[in-house]
């Protein structure tokens, strides 16, 4: 099957969908997914100090935004 087969399988079946179950499905994977990158970082990012596991990725992402003068606007292209 090529590429461009698949694309247009994959659209027919997504517009079969309906909208509020496709952004249902994607909404609880993007759950999935930060919560499966929540437990690597506990598990591999200070696992004997859960605290500590906490507050640096916390302070790393505020310093990024006070860094960043708190323009949000730009991170997110508007």
């Amino acid at each position: 099957m090529t590429s461009a087969t698949h694309l247009r399988r994959r659209k027919k079946i997504i517009q079969k969908i309906p909208i509020n179950i496709y952004y249902f499905l994607l909404g609880f994977a993007l759950v999935m997914f930060w919560r499966g990158s929540w437990r690597l970082m506990d598990h591999y990012f200070f696992p004997d100090l859960p605290l500590l596991s906490h507050l640096v990725p916390l302070l790393f992402a505020l310093s990024f935004f006070l860094w960043n003068n708190g323009k949000l606007d730009e991170l997110v292209g508007h």
